[in-house]
């Protein structure tokens, strides 16, 4: 093996690559993530073969092939085992080792590649999909969350779908990867109105797309007629002007300074009100008309936006000339907040989620809109008499907590049963 940390010790093959012989032998090594490489090092059996290794190539890329970038070429030395080169500075993904020739045997003991992983940008931005498959999973935010393999995207399964990361700001766009299910294929990458090249790739759970350094803040995945499962956009770039600096990634703790609690959002769709009426019915019903401070509130106002409905009210208001939320916070979070107040004419304005932005309307206007709540978990320890352990007795317990629920008007709520030991 040529990753496993033993360079060639003994002078045996026990823990080198061996390519049998052939005409121009090749050994790669994917590193999984967009790597900006600095240095490679190659080990060797030393007094032995060192034919086969001697002219060969250190390619260094994107692509799943022997036509990346080249680093270096290796000339070997008999009875030196280690061979280090400084490539500058190179960004990619695989690293082949390519020895050129006719009726060749490569033999590899290790390799060590220096550099560091590059930022992801999209972590920074904001997830929406053209619709959602289930009402409970397959979430946009779900391609932000850095998991590549257990939380996915789900589209409807029919033409036409797309999932789509706004940046929030513009950036030169230099590689995008994809983690996929299902497939290894989309129909298209674009960033803004631009195409990018989708590098074909033996890989068949991980898709690299070459942007070039187009300049770009939206990034489409365009699906085939048979959705794949999108469960990662990665974005890896450089800064054009760099401002929103809120990581995608979730707090552990939820989206809620408390540990105890967390903001949940609730779309009301079927009694379009106007902006003041909704703010009554959110704080009759509920806490207030939707606050959205940062990334992750937004990521969950956007998970309300399945089946075309992305025309709603949240708490942004228009007051005395600046911008105050439904609870008289003011914050520094706006997301592409259009239409200036002194434009708009005589009636406060207020804002509304507008597709994948925000906008500045009359406030007498009747939309759909957002409240939130605090969910709140509450622990309640019960002693009895009876066996506590029993099934029946724990379903009676439940049921008598449901209805005492229910008289106060509280619907939206899970009860879980846990027995404590001793």
């Amino acid at each position: 093996m040529a990753i496993d940390e033993s360079p060639g010790s003994r002078g045996t093959k026990n823990t080198c690559a061996s390519v049998p012989l052939q005409d121009n032998p090749w050994w790669r090594v994917d590193l999984r993530s967009i790597y900006r490489i600095t240095g490679v090092a190659i080990f060797s059996l030393g007094d032995c073969c060192s034919e086969e290794l001697n002219h060969a190539e250190i390619r260094i890329g994107f692509r799943n092939d022997t036509n990346n970038q080249r680093c270096a070429v290796i000339s070997t030395t008999k009875g030196q085992t280690q061979y280090t080169y400084q490539c500058g500075i190179m960004d990619g993904r695989f690293v082949h080792v390519v020895l050129p020739g006719l009726k060749k045997t490569l033999t590899i003991c290790e390799i060590y590649v220096y550099g560091s992983v590059l930022e992801n940008v999209a972590l920074r931005g904001i997830a929406s999909q053209s619709s959602r498959r289930w009402r409970t999973a397959g979430f946009a935010s779900s391609v932000l969350d850095g998991n590549m393999i257990t939380t996915c995207s789900e589209t409807e399964d029919k033409p036409g779908q797309w999932v789509k990361v706004d940046l929030l700001v513009p950036y030169k766009v230099t590689i995008i990867q994809l983690a996929l299910k299902k497939s290894c294929y989309v129909d298209k990458v674009l960033l803004d109105n631009s195409s990018c090249l989708v590098i074909p790739s033996e890989v068949q759970d991980l898709v690299t797309v070459d942007c070039g350094g187009t300049e770009g803040r939206y990034v489409t995945v365009m699906l085939p007629d048979n959705p794949p499962l999108v469960c990662e956009v990665e974005v890896y770039s450089t800064w054009k002007n760099a401002m929103n600096k809120v990581p995608q990634r979730p707090d552990p703790s939820g989206h809620c300074p408390f540990s105890y609690c967390s903001r949940e959002y609730v779309l009301i769709q079927d009694q379009p009100m106007t902006w003041f009426e909704a703010q009554t019915y959110c704080r009759k019903g509920y806490t207030d008309l939707a606050t959205i401070n940062n990334v992750q509130d937004m990521n969950k106002a956007a998970e309300k936006m399945a089946n075309g409905l992305t025309d709603f009210w949240i708490g942004l208001h228009e007051d005395a000339g600046t911008w105050k939320w439904s609870d008289g916070s003011e914050s520094s979070f706006r997301y592409c907040l259009e239409g200036q107040p002194n434009s708009l004419g005589k009636d406060p304005n207020c804002a509304r989620v507008n597709g994948d932005k925000w906008s500045a309307k009359s406030c007498n206007t009747k939309s759909m809109f957002l409240c939130y709540y605090y969910k709140k978990k509450s622990l309640v320890r019960i002693q009895s008499d009876f066996d506590m352990s029993d099934p029946v007795v724990q379903q009676q317990i439940l049921t008598q907590l449901e209805a005492e629920m229910k008289k106060k008007g509280i619907s939206d709520f899970k009860i879980r049963w846990k027995t404590s030991g001793g």
